[in-house]
């Protein structure tokens, strides 16, 4: 359920890395308690993604590229996001789902 509401742009974060300070107001936001963040973790497709050089903050990122892609697509396609500056594959990708979803079909 959390990894809905997971930001899906560009990361400003080094290596797309997301700080824990984000993940609890994401989780907090969304009424979705937990006391560490392994708790998240354990249950997600998120992993531990080091500590921040400067503030030693642990951050996680998605456990594999293709997760945060098929997040993104489905916010651009769902119109949360805008899909204006995607080049090459990724707005080939995008054009196939959204002709997808305009013939009819529904999103996984």
């Amino acid at each position: 359920a959390l990894l809905k509401h997971l930001p899906t742009s560009v990361s400003p974060h080094p290596d797309d890395a997301l700080p824990e300070s984000e993940l609890r107001i994401i989780a907090a936001r969304n009424g979705i308690p937990f006391a560490q963040v392994e708790d998240i973790l354990l249950h997600s497709l998120l992993q531990p993604a080091g500590r921040h050089p400067q503030t030693r903050e642990r951050q996680t990122r998605f456990a594999h590229r293709s997760f945060q892609d098929w997040f993104l697509a489905r916010a651009l396609v769902e119109g949360k996001k805008d899909g204006s500056r995607l080049m090459g594959a990724a707005k080939r990708f995008f054009d196939a789902i959204a002709a997808d979803i305009a013939g009819g079909a529904s999103l996984p």
